[in-house]
């Protein structure tokens, strides 16, 4: 299995949010962990929208099951 790493900033929380990302079903955990307020953007400040599975995927540890 292979992981994707990555980062999104954070317009709403003003930090950006490392992205792990499985790439055998896309799967994808947010750390620090999404709240209500964030509003994720691309590098070129493009809205992100992590859809419901990221927002399931709202752990602290990127280690832990999902």
């Amino acid at each position: 299995m292979r992981v994707l790493v990555g980062t999104a900033q954070c317009a709403g929380c003003e930090t950006s949010h490392r992205t792990h990302t499985c790439t055998a079903c896309w799967f994808t955990i947010y750390t620090p962990q999404l709240t209500d307020r964030c509003d994720l953007r691309a590098l070129d400040n493009r809205r992100v929208n992590p859809g419901d599975r990221g927002r399931r995927a709202m752990l602290a540890n990127p280690s832990e099951e999902a």
